[in-house]
């Protein structure tokens, strides 16, 4: 019960972020430099959210936490690592979707980082330092698990967020990142409302190694 309740705590958390970040956002559409700062700080409380749940024991099945003196200090500097390659990764996949590749290199980038923040950060501090391979050789038989719920409808949410994109009704919303900036927090909103309903029916991420 312990730890459904911070769990939940956690997901309504995100919940309420998501929401308000989406009204900040859409409050100054029109000033796009308060937008991508917006995202950054966005992305630093999601990320603080996760490492939070971390230390204060709601996510007990943590590889980092099992791990002790010094392959502690290692799992971090890798898990680190990792995530800084999975920015750089999905920076030039969003680039390969069709975002500029010489122009707008920021916008890009915070975009990245939104969406790393919501879906890679929590397998890699659950994973440690096999988070890759245990990522790479995930095999589920039953259930899904909170990672596989967020990236999917936070990935989901951002990729249909550039539909809008292309129309020509010339809405300051338009501008790039905005709209997939939407798309992920509402996936993630929708995450959220996912995982507060069906809490007790997820599978833990477990290392492979």
């Amino acid at each position: 019960m312990g730890l459904f309740s911070k769990s939940s705590i956690k997901y309504i958390i995100s919940l309420v972020l998501s929401i308000l970040s989406c009204f900040y956002i859409s409050a100054n559409v029109l000033d796009i430099s308060s937008c991508l700062s917006a995202i950054k700080v966005i992305s630093g409380l999601f990320l603080a959210i996760e490492v939070a749940n971390v230390l204060i024991g709601g996510n007990r099945d943590s590889q980092l936490l099992r791990e002790k003196n010094n392959w502690k200090v290692r799992g971090v500097i890798v898990s680190i690592c990792q995530v800084v390659g999975c920015l750089l990764a999905l920076h030039g996949v969003i680039v390969l979707f069709g975002a500029p590749l010489f122009s707008q290199v920021s916008e890009t980038f915070h975009l990245s980082l939104l969406v790393t923040c919501l879906t890679c950060v929590r397998p890699f501090l659950t994973l440690g330092s096999h988070a890759l391979h245990s990522l790479l050789t995930y095999k589920r038989i039953t259930g899904v698990s909170e990672s596989e719920v967020r990236a999917v409808l936070v990935l989901c949410g951002a990729w249909l967020g550039a539909l809008p994109i292309p129309l020509d009704w010339d809405r300051p919303w338009q501008t790039w990142p905005l709209t997939c900036t939407f798309g992920a927090l509402l996936g993630e909103a929708a995450a959220s409302v996912y995982l507060l309903s069906h809490a007790r029916q997820l599978k833990p991420l477990h290392s492979t190694r």
